[in-house]
């Protein structure tokens, strides 16, 4: 319940602290008083958008405080609680809004700042407000479902919290089949590289070592003819051929030899050169082998270059050494078999995802067939509240829409459909009604949800618009009926409705200082009476009377 609206330097508004009470709350005033103005700084302090231009002319900022009680476990409350604001220990709420001439705005909620998001949020869950030409709830098509399933009952809860639950599995397993693939066009990229990798390494025949022994070896084989000419001319100079170092090394060392018997001191000098000709014969001898053993295969170099190339192309993409091309290979391989066992698990996520879709389907189609029974009997009690509110042939059509994908609602699209008169085609309800219409629906509408509607603040802007008599005492009367469960506000120039209130506040404006003021006033006893007999027809003993005859019906609680 709204307890409270503190106002300041709104507009033609310089302070007013507005205290409001449980039932039907009524503003009147003359056109133009400013009863708009409430609404606007209402509104402001639920999250509405901000402008400059409310800042009243010489003040700094405008700022707004609705202060209202709702029970712990209200969605108001919780949507507090989720915006790290929670309500006072006496369960009051308290948003606050502050305009600055410059436009910038500042939320605040229980004394704590917020964003208007937030504000708003919290200010949903707390009132609906219903205006001439208001595209609000009534306009948007997720209310449109919300209200129709509101009038379902439990039932239609019941179902749209399986499919809240069967979209989320199928959001978890969507999640899980991402985590393991991703997009499949890359997912089959991926595997192709992987799978190339792996049989290109596989096909080469690596062996471990086989790029330091092949770099050897092609090495060698380009220097083979020169190695084998100059192992051969070795051996030749130093063995082989006439004069050779060994004959003529051998033939010095017989001849020093066999005069170091003359002169013993030639002995020490000849015995190096004994050894130096052993070596020269066991590396000639070493030649001859190495020049033997030096014989190729033809074409071997081409193979090894080959080879090589090879090598060296695997170098490039794989790695360094023959050592990580293999381990590159085993990765890959690896990682093939990973996907292949991921392949298992997509296959057994996508029958569990067209389980739990067919599931979600079947309570779709449930959802379907209960809105479009509770359609019909929606349709006929809305009917019979308009044919009392004056609209007679007015009809307040329901159209359950089947769709293809499954939204938070399900799987329809509820559409309100609007037809003023009889004989009139039905259409959308946004764009066939006026703002007099439209309220009125909303007003047939809330009187059929009433035992249902969890909001618990009702305001209506001049309901009454274009009606009286019999249909103005209806809609009195329906109001009354709606401030039962609720806390109504409604501004209105009609008595009938002034005169059922169980608050009535006086808007008015007044000259001060110079400067026009906009002021509030709960009206009681005499002063009541004559501000209702201002409505019926300008004041006088008559109208006097006929007001004191409305508002002691209201005492009797009749409607006569």
């Amino acid at each position: 319940m709204l307890l409270a609206l503190g106002v300041r330097d709104l507009a033609l508004i310089d302070r007013l602290e507005v205290p409001f009470g449980p039932g039907l709350n009524v503003l009147t005033g003359e056109t133009g008083a400013g009863k708009s103005l409430l609404l606007d700084a209402l509104t402001l302090a639920l999250g509405a958008r901000a402008h400059a231009e409310l800042v009243r002319e010489g003040a700094a900022a405008a700022a707004v405080d609705a202060l209202f009680s709702a029970p712990a476990a209200s969605p108001a409350c919780a949507a507090a609680e989720a915006a790290g604001a929670p309500p006072a220990e006496d369960g009051t709420l308290l948003l606050q809004r502050e305009v600055s001439r410059d436009g910038r705005s500042i939320s605040r909620l229980n004394g704590r700042m917020c964003t208007a998001g937030q504000l708003r949020a919290v200010g949903e869950a707390l009132v609906d407000v219903h205006g001439q030409g208001d595209q609000q709830r009534l306009l948007l098509p997720a209310s449109q479902a919300e209200l129709l399933d509101l009038y379902a009952g439990e039932e239609a809860i019941a179902l749209l919290r399986e499919v809240a639950e069967g979209r989320a599995r199928l959001q978890a397993i969507d999640a899980e089949l991402a985590r393991l693939f991703g997009d499949p066009r890359e997912r089959e990229r991926q595997r192709d590289l992987l799978a190339f990798a792996r049989d290109e390494i596989d096909a080469a025949g690596l062996k471990p070592g086989e790029d330091e022994e092949l770099a050897a070896r092609r090495t060698l084989l380009q220097h083979a003819e020169r190695l084998h000419l100059a192992a051969a001319s070795a051996y030749e100079e130093l063995y082989a051929r006439d004069g050779a170092v060994a004959d003529r090394l051998g033939r010095i060392v017989r001849e020093l030899d066999e005069l170091s018997a003359a002169d013993p001191r030639l002995a020490a000098l000849t015995e190096p050169l004994g050894s130096a000709l052993v070596e020269v014969e066991e590396t000639a001898r070493a030649l001859r082998r190495y020049r033997d053993e030096l014989s190729f295969e033809p074409g071997e170099l081409e193979h090894v270059q080959e080879r090589w190339d090879l090598l060296q192309r695997l170098r490039r993409k794989y790695g360094d050494t023959v050592a990580e091309i293999l381990a590159h290979r085993e990765r890959a391989a690896a990682e093939l078999a990973g996907w292949e066992e991921a392949e298992a698990a997509v296959a057994r996520l996508a029958g569990a995802r067209a389980e739990v879709a067919a599931g979600l389907r079947e309570v779709c189609a449930s959802l379907s067939a209960l809105r479009a029974a509770c359609a019909a009997r929606l349709e006929s009690a809305v009917g019979s509240e308009l044919a009392a509110l004056g609209m007679a042939g007015a009809r307040l059509g329901i159209r359950v829409v089947p769709e293809d994908e499954i939204g938070p609602r399900g799987a329809d699209r509820v559409e309100l459909l609007w037809s003023a008169n009889t004989g009139e085609p039905e259409r959308l309800l946004q764009r066939a009604a006026s703002g007099g219409e439209l309220s009125r629906a909303m007003l047939a509408l809330k009187v059929v949800l009433t035992a249902a509607d969890p909001v618990p603040v009702l305001v209506f802007d001049e309901v009454d618009a274009g009606i009286g008599g019999r249909a103005a005492q209806a809609v009195a009367e329906r109001l009354a009926t709606l401030a039962a469960d609720h806390q109504v506000f409604c501004v209105t120039h009609l008595a009938t409705i002034a005169a059922l209130a169980d608050v009535h506040l006086a808007v008015r404006k007044r000259e001060r200082g110079g400067r026009t003021l906009v002021e509030v006033e709960r009206l009681d006893g005499a002063d009541r009476r004559d501000e209702i007999a201002r409505m019926l027809s300008g004041g006088g003993a008559a109208a006097r009377q006929h007001a004191e005859e409305l508002l002691s019906r209201r005492r009797r609680g009749g409607s006569d």
